[in-house]
């Protein structure tokens, strides 16, 4: 996983952000203002609640964050 805090940024009002770097990967920027390069959204129940709890995975899979519904987003 790479965490890029040398550069921190601030996130928008609902805690954190969501960006595609120049390599197109997902970027996650939480609401300390730590970026996590590389992360995959992947839902927790894709067949009973496809659009709610999807989980923010750094690159070795481990959970950033989880949010509720997509609508989040």
């Amino acid at each position: 996983m790479e965490n890029d805090n040398a550069n921190p940024s601030r996130p928008p009002s609902r805690g954190f952000g969501l960006s595609h770097d120049a390599w197109g990967r997902l970027i996650l920027i939480d609401d300390e203002g730590r970026r996590f390069v590389g992360v995959e959204p992947v839902r927790a129940f894709p067949i009973s609640e496809p659009g709610s709890w999807i989980s923010i995975c750094d690159a070795e899979g481990r959970e950033i964050l989880s949010v509720e519904s997509l609508a989040d987003l």
